[in-house]
């Protein structure tokens, strides 16, 4: 299938699933280490690096107020 572009929703949901399985500990709800190399999705370091941004912006936000 040439020219196949999986939605944003698809990229969105497997983004999840690929966060769920670096962020929690084992056993896992859903299993998916193919979401981990997906096309189009960050790979496991760029993912934890921003997931690690987003922590420490969740943070600064918390403590600001």
């Amino acid at each position: 299938m040439s020219g196949f572009h999986p939605s944003s929703a698809a990229i969105g949901a497997a983004t999840l699933r690929a966060t769920h399985l670096l962020l929690d500990e084992a056993p896992w709800a859903l299993e998916d280490r193919f979401a981990l190399r997906l096309p189009g999705l960050p790979g496991g370091g760029a993912l934890r690096g921003a997931l690690s941004r987003l922590q420490q912006e969740f943070a600064w936000r918390r403590d600001k107020d």
